[in-house]
């Protein structure tokens, strides 16, 4: 129903429109097809599409993106502007009246952009609203949303707009005041999308070169292709600069997690998240990933771009080793969230899967025999270099002066990844994980032989439903979006193709049934 009004609104302009004589006007701006109590209900209607699962429901989604995105613009709802309520006499009711109606403009049109950086983590989507589109405040806190008094609206205590916000986050190193829960979602967001844009930026050779008049080899540029770690230091500087302000989000949102008395709020799945999408090369996974069937059955595919992507997956777990274990605790952080904290956000099914591949990709890459009670064999005797962080806390140029590898031992040799662990334990396994076994609930260390299986045989067991606690909300924990069958589905694959145990370290491996053998091994 929702999607053929919105149809029917896009597809049947006003009778006059076909007389008018269009006249330039230095600006184009798409006319207003629908209003916002449409445009509201179009963006439930494209959560439910996209995350159904049905793929002729998706494919309508990433059409109906299209035209969401399109009335959001014309409406103007990502460059409002408050009004002063103060210099206005209207009565109070009116006054309270108008600043709901603003708020519900703000919140419609973040929330478009949110979903628009969500299309593009999740589903490899390109994004339709650049950052720098988004220059309206943010959401005011959730208690004043729900709750408007004239002295809270005219009070001086109010969010900062997007680009103040990320400037306060990144430059000033603290968190802008007076947000609420939802504010700090679209931080994330905005975190992870400033970053992509940066990359991209510097991923282009051009940007790497001083504008001048003379003739110049273009062999002298650097090359700039994507790698892992990133090959440029100003690209290894941002991701850096990425996780403090993603770090200083988690500090804010651990106090509120005390003052819940552990209690964990979806904000804290989100920020773990976040980690995956930034540290890991998560399109590559999802590339390899699906591929599994398809291998399986000898159908075709593009055997080059395969082998790239296994390629950049050996190079994330070898090369970029340090962000690569940092990566294996946010995903074993979402997997304990979603036992004990789901509260079936629509968000819960990729995250899942998305930790679920990371942790097995790792796996795959280091899977061996390992002796219980000795320390596992170091992949790599690299330091880290200047551009790569390890921990929150290093200079100017990025380097943490605890990153440097050694001879030095941990003082445990085991950490579990899905249980609580604290920030010191989190930043010894950081830069000893290769002198320790990290273990996982009904997997063990998860570079044993036969542990990638375990890992996607815990994944599909908790994409199903099972080993849930109860939500909070009184429902039932069993999945609720039909997306998570679709990404079962993929796990399914992989734990068909792949044995039971692993071939023992130091002989050939043999094809695991994905092709791993073929460029993650080299």
């Amino acid at each position: 129903m929702v999607n053929a009004h919105m149809v029917f609104c896009i597809s049947s302009p006003p009778q006059h429109d076909y007389e008018l004589l269009w006249r330039p006007s230095g600006q184009t701006s798409a006319s207003v097809r629908f209003g916002l109590p449409t445009l509201q209900a179009s963006i439930l209607n494209l959560i439910w599409m996209v995350q159904s699962g049905r793929e002729n429901l998706v494919h309508r989604a990433m059409a109906d993106r299209h035209h969401i995105v399109e009335q959001c613009k014309a409406l103007n709802l990502l460059s409002m502007r408050e009004p002063d309520s103060k210099i206005d006499n209207s009565p109070t009711e009116l006054l309270v009246e108008r600043w709901s109606d603003f708020q519900t403009k703000i919140r419609t049109g973040m929330m478009t952009w949110l979903l628009d950086c969500i299309f593009v983590f999740e589903f490899n989507c390109q994004p339709l609203i650049q950052l720098t589109d988004v220059s309206s405040p943010l959401p005011c806190t959730e208690h004043l949303w729900e709750t408007p008094s004239l002295e809270g609206i005219n009070s001086k205590n109010k969010p900062n707009p997007m680009p103040e916000a990320i400037e306060i986050l990144y430059m000033e190193k603290r968190i802008p005041p007076h947000l609420g829960e939802f504010g700090y979602l679209l931080l994330i967001y905005a975190i992870l999308a400033r970053t992509s844009e940066a990359m991209t930026q510097y991923q282009t050779r051009l940007s790497n070169w001083v504008p001048n008049a003379r003739i110049e080899s273009r062999s002298s540029l650097q090359s700039v292709a994507e790698t892992w770690p990133p090959a440029l230091p100003i690209m290894s500087k941002w991701r850096n600069s990425a996780c403090d302000c993603l770090d200083i989000l988690h500090w804010y949102a651990n106090g509120t997690v005390a003052r819940a008395g552990g209690l964990e709020h979806p904000t804290i799945l989100h920020l773990h998240l976040s980690r995956l999408l930034l540290l890991t090369p998560i399109k590559h996974m999802q590339y390899v990933a699906a591929l599994s069937d398809v291998r399986s059955t000898g159908g075709s595919f593009d055997r080059i771009k395969y082998k790239e992507a296994c390629s950049h997956l050996r190079k994330w777990v070898v090369a970029d080793q340090f962000k690569a274990r940092l990566s294996l605790v946010h995903a074993g952080d979402i997997l304990w969230y979603i036992r004990r904290y789901s509260v079936n956000d629509f968000m819960e099914p990729f995250a899942v899967y998305a930790a679920t591949l990371c942790l097995w990709v790792y796996s795959v890459s280091t899977a061996s025999t390992v002796h219980q009670q000795e320390p596992r064999a170091q992949p790599s005797n690299r330091a880290p270099d200047s551009s790569e962080r390890v921990d929150s806390a290093h200079t100017e140029d990025g380097v943490s002066t605890a990153g440097v590898e050694s001879d030095e031992d941990p003082e445990l040799y085991f950490i579990y990844l899905d249980r609580p662990c604290d920030d010191e334990m989190v930043q010894t396994y950081v830069r000893l994980g290769h002198k320790m076994s990290a273990n996982l609930l009904h997997v063990g260390n998860i570079c044993n032989v036969g542990a990638p299986r375990k890992i996607l045989q815990e994944g599909l067991r908790l994409l199903s439903g099972k080993g849930r606690r109860m939500s909070r909300l009184g429902q039932s924990p069993a999945n609720r979006w039909g997306i998570g069958n679709s990404f079962g589905a993929i796990l399914e694959s992989l734990i068909q193709a792949t044995p039971v145990e692993c071939v023992p370290s130091g002989e050939r491996r043999k094809d695991m049934g994905h092709g791993l053998d073929e460029s993650i091994y080299g």
